[in-house]
């Protein structure tokens, strides 16, 4: 069965969350069938973070489908989602991460970040990859809001992987506790790990140098701006991963969706290198 963390709950939260690994397994095993073995063990990944803003597009419609529309488009593994809905009045009720989930033929996962308008508002994670385990990380308070990290652990190119979805606070001061924080949960995690999301900072400010400290954080390929989506001026929206030789960057720019959110969405396509490394000729004696 799925694993999910519950130490120090009580008996009923342990039993709701007994019954959440069993449905989340229920739609691993059906949606696995699906995925070809060679998208769950070959040497690329494809990573896309979205801040999705709850499927409320620019031109004020609110319409789900086609933030599903631009994920199957670009096919990736795994996805990090921002400001999603579950049972909001304002989105329809809809559970916006099942319904992903289903649209695109992935697993989901939710983290509360705190109850809104008739139902819980936060992040996601999609996948197309045999999950392992989900766990919510809560992390410091923002002035106005609550905040957490999804994380999936994941079995990619035959080994176990983590991926942590990142949606930072606006305030400087408050983002900055949120990523040590982050980083702090991440230092033990063995094997591969991915930040994915919108870390609402600039490249070269402290939150994005104290990533960089532990963190590979790529330079994109072509414009690098991700916010507003119809007239990008700012980069707030990256992907991050460690070790950083692990991996050989293919592919790593940001897509054109102008209408859908306000967000643009990020695309990184990765080669795991350790299988070349075992490779290299032993030197002859």
């Amino acid at each position: 069965m799925l694993a999910v963390a519950t130490e120090g709950v009580s008996v009923y939260t342990r039993t709701i969350a007994v019954f959440v690994a069993c449905v989340i397994t229920s739609l691993i095993s059906t949606y696995a069938q699906q995925v070809p073995a060679e998208d769950r063990h070959g040497n690329t990944l494809r990573i896309l973070s979205y801040n999705i803003k709850r499927g409320y597009g620019m031109d004020s419609k609110t319409d789900i489908g086609r933030a599903a529309a631009v994920i199957n488009r670009l096919k990736p593994d795994l996805v990090a989602l921002q400001e999603v809905d579950v049972g909001v009045r304002r989105s329809g009720w809809v559970d916006q991460t099942v319904e992903l989930g289903r649209l695109t033929q992935t697993t989901p996962f939710f983290a509360e970040f705190m109850d809104h308008d008739g139902g819980k508002y936060g992040q996601g994670l999609l996948s197309r990859l045999p999950v392992l385990q989900v766990r919510r990380i809560p992390l410091p308070d923002g002035q106005e809001e609550p905040r957490a990290s999804a994380v999936m652990r994941v079995r990619a190119f035959g080994e176990e992987l983590t991926i942590a979805c990142v949606h930072f606070y606006r305030t400087e001061e408050d983002r900055l506790a949120q990523a040590r924080a982050l980083v702090a949960a991440m230092a033990d995690v063995e094997g591969p790990v991915v930040l994915a999301g919108d870390f609402n900072s600039r490249r070269g400010d402290p939150v994005m140098t104290l990533i960089e400290q532990s963190f590979e954080s790529p330079v994109k390929q072509g414009p690098p701006n991700t916010f507003r989506s119809d007239n990008p001026r700012t980069e707030i929206d990256f992907i991050a991963f460690r070790p950083k030789d692990a991996f050989t960057v293919k592919e790593y720019r940001v897509v054109s969706a102008p209408v859908v959110s306000d967000h643009l969405p990020v695309l990184m396509v990765l080669e795991r290198v350790s299988a070349r490394l075992d490779k290299t000729p032993k030197e002859i004696r």
